[in-house]
């Protein structure tokens, strides 16, 4: 029996009941011409890589010279992960029909009917390996962590599938950081309904027993990793989040601050994170004294950060300066250190002058920014995007000694602008002067009432209404 469905290329009985939902959805998208793409957001030990490698062998078996290109997130996963699952699935195929891996250029020859499947690892640009003339099925599997996944897709298999219509698989849990391109890929897809989502509930061959206790395993049902690997949320992980204090006060700090009576007195500011490789990020805000409060009113990133020149940087500062503060002084400009050239052609040739910031450690500089967070002394304007993003999203990299990189934010580029304008707030002048600037020799005092009017008559008898006192005022 085995070998007819094996020789009919219908494979499902190599699953289990509860993948078969996961199944039915991928043959579904297979027969939708519309649809390119189709996104598989799974729990954990679900056996998501089993239906896919399931589904690539029937598009084998039943198509002669198909084309099929597998990417997984590296190459150690793929020899550790998805070519076992592979070895075990064709024991029981038959003989004469058996795929033949060839280890050369990590790919299986289909004998019976010349189809091929070639399988890579995207790291080290080995995912270039999958490029050909056509494709007949694609699949990314873990592609929450896969490098330069929107590359992947859209110049190297995508492009592939042009003659044939072919839809792309991509299947993953979570990445640890909603930043990365996976997201994107995920929203789109949902958005044209080419999406499932799988959570560890819908496991049936699982008791509630063991699931409860993995819950209790990976830090009870509210923590993040629960959430992100059993759960399919996309959360941020707290254990490598730059500020897990902004999930917390996220409501506090987004704020669209109404102007502050005494506004024009206060403090501005512009930090500066500068980038070639990774993202140039401007910020400008102002302290509140008053509140003690740090108010970032906007943000400067461009998308290319390569084809930025001093002269489009100052120009950006300026034209920012001027709508923000409408002819107010920066208080203060403080700049990365990186590259002192380029602080001082801004400061020589266009007359704006940043100074480079001290640093501490990378740690002491993230945790100064938490402190402000948590203690309520952080405001940012929902149009600074990036900052938000960064703070919401911002990771450390898998050794916690930099930041990690995402295609959407960079290297954290506006959070490290965010830090070197906190270290450089000047929280001890009081930019509001004794009585508010006014000189009590030439102010006048409001008439209160009639009981005022007569006391100033007994203290200045002097005084005549015709010559020296007026509505409102009394003049010495």
């Amino acid at each position: 029996m085995q070998a007819q469905l094996w020789r009919r290329g219908e494979l499902k009985f190599l699953l289990l009941p509860h993948q078969w939902p996961l199944y039915d959805a991928l043959k579904d998208a297979l027969n939708d011409p519309d649809c390119l793409k189709y996104f598989v957001n799974c729990s954990r030990r679900f056996g998501k890589t089993t239906v896919l490698c399931v589904i690539a062998l029937e598009i084998a078996l039943k198509q002669p010279t198909a084309q099929i290109r597998y990417a997984t997130y590296t190459m150690k996963a793929l020899r550790k992960i998805v070519l076992p699952i592979f070895a075990i699935m064709i024991q029981s195929c038959p003989k004469e029909i058996r795929p033949v891996y060839r280890a050369k250029d990590d790919s299986y020859l289909f004998p019976s009917n010349e189809s091929e499947m070639h399988l890579a690892g995207c790291d080290s640009g080995n995912a270039e390996s999958l490029r050909g003339t056509t494709s007949h099925l694609n699949i990314v599997d873990e592609a929450g962590f896969t490098d330069d996944l929107k590359y992947v897709l859209s110049s190297v298999l995508i492009p592939q599938t042009l003659t044939t219509g072919a839809t792309t698989f991509i299947a993953t849990t979570p990445a640890k950081s909603p930043a990365h391109e996976s997201l994107e890929v995920m929203q789109e897809c949902k958005l044209k309904s080419n999406y499932i989502e799988l959570d560890v509930w819908q496991n049936t061959s699982l008791s509630q027993d063991t699931i409860h206790k993995y819950a209790e395993e990976a830090g009870g049902f509210n923590s993040t990793t629960w959430k992100r690997e059993y759960l399919c949320q996309w959360v941020t992980d707290s254990e490598y989040a730059l500020a897990p204090e902004f999930a917390q006060f996220k409501d506090t700090i987004i704020e669209e601050t109404p102007k502050p009576e005494l506004r024009e007195l206060f403090h501005n500011y512009a930090a500066l994170d500068i980038g070639t490789r990774d993202k140039t990020a401007l910020l400008f805000g102002y302290y509140d004294f008053p509140r003690a409060t740090l108010v970032v009113e906007d943000e400067w990133v461009p998308e290319r950060p390569s084809e930025i020149t001093t002269e489009i940087l100052a120009s950006a500062v300026r034209e920012k300066e001027r709508t923000l503060w409408a002819g107010q002084k920066s208080y203060r400009r403080v700049s990365d250190n990186n590259n002192l050239l380029l602080i001082q052609d801004l400061g020589t040739i266009h007359g704006l002058p940043f100074i480079p910031t001290s640093k501490d450690s990378l740690h002491a500089m993230v945790n100064e920014v938490r402190l402000w967070l948590a203690a309520g002394r952080l405001r940012v304007h929902p149009r600074c995007r990036q900052l938000i993003g960064c703070l919401e999203f911002g990771i450390w990299d898998k050794h916690r000694r930099e930041f990690d990189r995402s295609s959407l934010y960079g290297h954290f580029d506006a959070f490290a602008a965010l830090m070197y304008l906190i270290r450089n707030v000047d929280t001890y002048t009081n930019p509001i002067p004794a009585n508010h600037g006014v000189n009590p020799l030439t102010h006048y005092t409001p008439t209160v009432n009639s009981k005022g009017e007569a006391l100033a008559a007994k203290l200045f008898p002097g005084l005549n209404k015709n010559n020296s006192t007026r509505k409102g005022r009394t003049f010495l």
